[in-house]
Parts: C-alpha cells; structure tokens; sequence
C-alpha cells in the first residue's frame, strides 16, 4: 500500500474539500510564536499538536489538550526535521478507518480513540453492489477517550446508531470529491483514517493509497480448529494460518516487527483479526505481505 505522508495528506484534504477539523502547518524553519498563534486560531484555548516530516514517517511526537501559552515551548523542543501541526483541540467520540473505491466501500468504526494498541472489534459497514450491511458488537467494549482534564481514559463504550449513520452520510455527502482523491492517487482503492471531533464532526487525519481490491473472502469468519496468539511473546506454530488477538502500544512498534519476523519465519501466510480489516495492526501485516482476514 501507499504511503501518504501527514503534510501531504494535509494538503489533500484541503485541495479536495474533505478538511473537517482546521489544520495549518508551521515549517520546520518557523516554529510559531503566540502573536501567530492568536491570529491563526482566534479564541482557541486548546491545541492538537501533531508533527511531520517530508516524508512518510510513524509514531512522530505529537500532545493532545495543549494551551496556547505552551505550544511555543513544546513545539521548540521538537527535533529540527520536524513541522509541526496545529489544529483546535476537539474532544474524539469515535474513530473510523475507511477503506473506499468508486464502487463500494467499507469502513470500521471504534468508539474513542484508535490507535495501534486497540484490540476493540469495530462495527463494520460495508456497501457493496448497491447493497449496505452492518455487523456490530451489542456488548460494550472498553475503549480510550482523552479528556483535557483527565488525560487518556478508559471507559466501556459502544458505537452508536447515529455514528454509523454520520459516516454513511459523510461516504454520500463527499462521495465526488473521494473518486477524485482516489483518480488523482492513482486509481487504486484509497484509506482514510477519520475522527468525529466534536464541533466540526467527521475529519479525515491519514491517507493510504493503492489499498488492495476488497473481496467478499475478506470478511468470512475463520475456520475453526487454528491456534490462537495472544501476546507478542506467545510461542508461534508452524501452520498456514492462526488468530491474532494482540495489542502493542504505538510507541512500541518495535516490537511489531520483531513479531512479524517470527510469523514470517514460522511460514505463517494468513493471519486472522478480531480488531478488523482496516486497523493498524492490519495494514502492518498486509504491508509485511500477510492475507489478513477478520474473525467474529
């Protein structure tokens, strides 16, 4: 798959009118002072900083729920090669990856915050040949929201009609400017990485590009009898496929890597997930070239 880098995925959002929650990009070279910031974001209390280089890079620095009078500070100690982005601090109710071509599209929604440690298994709805469908768990699940108060919080969630609702209706509403993002990238099948911020709603954060074709084997449940693997140390068997039911922290990527080696290296091909077709644990290994399927 295609890799997008932060700034140019900014940009993209920006040319093609799917921007939700503002963003501006201050240049490595010009780290932004508070007169700057005022008239940027006028009457903006709280900050999202996030940071990108010129190119394709993870688990860059970034902080959530930072006052004006200390973005200037934080963003000084950035590493040189870095820009930094600012965007309006908005609280995030709900995630969803979305995996989108001009004749359908699927996209797995998690309530709060979706990074590569969830292991939440998300609501899936997919519209394929003029048809939608939905699965969903009915059993709260704990998810994390970040609160400016409390920092990063777990409570049990679940995802409510009305988030599958927004982002049917988003897919709809923006659906011309999406074949022209997906035409423009080259014509394969496009990911975007959205939160609903509260205030501006659904905001695209991340692109993907070439994304695999989709096919109805995708979703099938996985054939019983295959090992379960639930930790990244868990010894491995020697076998066509097995599940995976794994979280790693986003700062411990590492060892991600070192786990599919060792899935490689036991002749591992398909790997089935509960955390869905579109995580980051996902795309990793497809990237890794694993088959990735989802089991219920």
């Amino acid at each position: 798959m295609g890799n997008i880098s932060k700034l140019a995925a900014i940009g993209l959002f920006q040319e093609y009118g799917l921007e939700g929650l503002p963003a501006r990009v201050y240049p490595a070279s010009s780290r932004p002072g508070l007169t700057e910031l005022t008239r940027d974001f006028p009457g903006t209390p709280l900050f999202m900083l996030r940071t990108g280089s010129d190119v394709e890079e993870r688990n860059l620095p970034r902080k959530a729920g930072v006052a004006l009078a200390d973005v200037p500070a934080w963003a000084a100690e950035l590493p040189p090669r870095l820009h930094l982005v600012v965007q309006p601090y908005a609280s995030v109710t709900y995630s969803v990856e979305l995996a989108f071509w001009p004749n359908g599209y699927m996209a797995e929604l998690v309530p709060g915050i979706w990074e590569l440690s969830t292991d939440l298994q998300p609501a899936v709805v997919t519209m394929w040949q003029n048809a939608l469908s939905l699965s969903a768990t009915l059993a709260p699940q704990p998810a994390v929201f970040y609160l400016p108060d409390t920092g990063y919080t777990a409570m049990a969630a679940l995802v409510a009609d009305w988030q599958v609702v927004a982002v049917v209706n988003w897919v709809r509403h923006h659906y011309d400017r999406l074949v022209r993002l997906h035409d423009g990238l080259g014509g394969g099948g496009i990911g975007l990485k959205l939160h609903d911020a509260v205030g501006y709603g659904l905001s695209p954060q991340n692109i993907r590009a070439n994304l695999p074709p989709f096919t109805p084997e995708s979703i099938v449940s996985a054939p019983s009898g295959l090992a379960m693997v639930s930790s990244v140390s868990d010894s491995l068997p020697h076998a066509d496929a097995i599940l995976l039911d794994v979280s790693v922290a986003r700062e411990d990527h590492a060892e991600l890597a070192a786990l599919i080696a060792r899935l490689h290296q036991a002749g591992i091909g398909t790997v089935y997930l509960k955390s869905g077709l579109l995580s980051h644990l996902a795309i990793a290994l497809r990237e890794a070239g694993f088959t990735v399927r989802r089991y219920a």
